[in-house]
């Protein structure tokens, strides 16, 4: 699996190959909001933090990129990388006003 750990080091975020991302807290681990991608198959993705930790960024068995905002919990945007391919790796570089994810 990989987890990602916020800026202020309060919060991090897995994979959690039920049914998305999970954020929890970092002192107690307690789930604090699911970002549901309905993922079908069971295999290990990487999910970051982007915009000074305000989306979350990850991976998909789709051959997509989701994007949440973190804090709402709503899907902001879908990425498309390829079709019906796994994306695994994901990172995510702040320029300015805009982001890059890969």
């Amino acid at each position: 699996g990989h987890a990602s750990v916020d800026i202020a080091q309060t919060l991090f975020l897995i994979d959690n190959v039920v049914n998305g991302f999970s954020l929890h807290r970092l002192d107690d681990a307690a789930c604090i909001r699911t970002y549901n991608t309905n993922p079908v198959k069971t295999f290990p993705k990487q999910v970051v933090f982007g915009e000074k930790t305000d989306i979350v960024v990850g991976g998909s068995d789709a051959g997509v990129v989701y994007v949440f905002d973190k804090n709402e919990g709503t899907l902001k945007q879908v990425l498309r990388h390829a079709d019906k391919t796994r994306v695994q790796t994901v990172t995510v570089r702040h320029f300015h006003s805009w982001f890059v994810s890969v």
